[in-house]
């Protein structure tokens, strides 16, 4: 990062930035000296190693027409053979924590029968934001846009802090939208979690506690009539595809290959808009990432691939996966700091995958992406503006997102005072174009890392730069910095940008954008029973 040369007109912002730099940082961190602390990104000789069998247990072949099972057969989805590896997996649980989870579970009610999709959300002091969630959940939408019938899907919110910690309102506020929600109800369960002060993965256990309830829940139920699946979000997501639920069941059931889907997200750009600099690191990075994503990058066609970027990554929000598949992989790493929604697709590429003679080849393809478009607060990424505190950075033990300074800076709904402090970058201009400059910098530095060679890097540098409207005369790449030689098409850019997303979507019932065709459901093969189906799967 370059040298910030501004100052602050405000008290109240010099303020807000003394309190975050100056925090102490590491308390309720439950970091000690002696504690395994696993970063981003976690290679693939890492992944095998924890794995251990589990590890290319469950592969899948590529053909001309897709993934298959490695003896050529068909691959499906099955209710009964996902609730025998629910069981398994959850009977191999450590007993303290199964126990615990049980005792979670046994205050709830089993899940409804009908349900197709379980939605998990990690809630750590958002009350602020929980009734925005609630409500855009409970207007979900069918495919032909009319409400989702009953018990459809199935909300458990994870409300969780550490010991010592007072708790916020969310329960009052979850109390206050189930008593209102008619009907819908029953479709929505809080549980209230108390972790231990010096616990070190605190996200990654909350997490796991919500799989592995909502699993124990699963197998309370009488019937298990159809596969389910576990939408994973955020509490800070703002708005949704108002179809997203209703399109990822029906693309998972039409596509049994595939394990997990992600859609589309953004930071609601009806707030982005009001910082350049906050659009421009953005789309930056939604770029680069896009182009690393892509198939001719991923490990079947490139002996080069980034085990981590090189494909489809899983997300925290507006993504889902089979309850299998959870199963199959033997569930999160339970000692990643950060990280614990890129662990999905991780781990599933190993257990998919398989030897190569001496190689180890990761199957990346059972993660797909989805059309379907999701809103989450953007409100890390405007401290990351306003303040320069970097929301992933890995130097301090991702304490910049764990910290309860950071986090009380955060909580509110209300952007104007970070809006407010990140004056100096709202408008692009010669006085700060050094800053984006540093914003393009580190992203053309992580290309560099990922795709190991300056001649592929640049390539691909040219595209993301394409896409963020400038042309080859406006920037060069002197050594490893952009340098922007003209700002007045990344000005229109930017301009453009904010005249299309002054507002946010003007109803629940409409989605951001079309989602394209969802693909009917395959038969199953109607010359196999039940039980030789299961053994023809018994590896997926």
């Amino acid at each position: 990062m370059g040298t910030r040369s501004w100052s602050f007109p405000c008290c109240v912002h010099t303020a807000l930035l003394a309190s975050i730099r100056l925090a102490g940082y590491g308390q309720f961190s439950g970091i000690t000296p002696n504690t395994k602390v696993v970063l981003m990104p976690l290679s693939m000789t890492a992944h095998l190693e924890n794995l251990g069998p589990l590890a290319g247990s469950a592969p899948y072949r590529r053909t001309s027409r897709g993934l298959v099972q490695p003896d050529g057969s068909a691959i499906h989805r099955s209710a009964r053979r996902e609730r025998a590896r629910l069981r398994q997996y959850f009977d191999a649980l450590p007993t303290a924590h199964r126990d615990r989870v049980r005792a979670l579970a046994d205050a709830l009610p089993a899940i409804d029968p009908r349900c197709r999709i379980s939605v998990q959300v990690p809630a750590r002091f958002e009350a602020g934001y929980l009734r925005q969630f609630l409500d855009v959940y409970a207007n979900q939408r069918a495919l032909d846009r009319t409400p989702l019938p009953p018990r459809f899907f199935d909300v458990l919110v994870v409300n969780n802090r550490l010991a010592g910690e007072r708790p916020d309102d969310s329960a009052a506020v979850f109390a206050e939208f189930r008593a209102a929600a008619g009907e819908r109800a029953d479709d929505f369960h809080f549980v209230d979690v108390e972790l231990d002060v010096d616990e070190p993965y605190p996200l990654t256990l909350v997490r796991r506690l919500g799989a592995d309830i909502t699993i124990a829940r699963l197998l309370a139920r009488e019937n298990y009539p159809e596969p389910v699946y576990f939408a994973l979000e955020d509490a800070d997501t703002v708005w949704l595809d108002p179809r997203q639920l209703a399109i990822q069941v029906a693309v998972l059931d039409a596509r049994p290959e595939l394990d997990g889907v992600r859609g589309q997200q953004d930071r609601c750009p009806w707030v982005m808009c009001e910082n350049d600099l906050l659009v421009a690191l953005r789309r930056s990075w939604n770029f680069t990432e896009a182009y690393l994503a892509r198939e001719s990058l991923r490990p079947h066609r490139n002996p080069r691939y980034d085990f981590t970027w090189n494909r489809v990554v899983t997300s925290g929000w507006n993504s889902a996966v089979s309850a299998e598949a959870f199963a199959v992989m033997g569930g999160y790493t339970p000692d990643r700091r950060l990280g614990e929604d890129v662990d999905i697709g991780e781990r599933l590429s190993c257990v998919r995958g398989g030897w190569r003679g001496d190689e180890f080849v990761p199957e990346v393809g059972t993660i797909g992406p989805l059309r379907t478009r999701a809103e989450g607060s953007p409100r890390r990424w405007l401290l990351r503006v306003a303040a320069d505190v970097d929301p992933y950075n890995r130097k301090n033990g991702y304490e910049n997102f764990f910290s309860r300074t950071v986090t009380d800076q955060i909580r509110s709904p209300d952007y104007s005072g970070l809006l407010a402090a990140a004056w100096f970058s709202a408008r692009l201009s010669p006085a700060n174009a050094h800053l984006f400059e540093d914003a393009l910098s580190r992203d053309f530095e992580f290309t560099l890392k990922v795709r190991g060679n300056r001649t592929d890097a640049e390539d691909q540098w040219r595209w993301v730069c394409h896409a963020l409207g400038l042309h080859p005369a406006d920037w060069r790449i002197t050594g490893d910095r952009v340098r922007l030689l003209s700002l007045d098409r990344l000005a229109e850019a930017l301009n453009g940008f904010r005249a299309r997303n002054r507002g946010r979507p003007a109803e629940i019932g409409k989605p951001a954008r079309p989602v394209g065709r969802v693909p009917a459901p395959r038969p199953r093969p109607e010359a196999q029973s039940e039980e030789e189906s299961d053994h023809a799967n018994a590896c997926c």
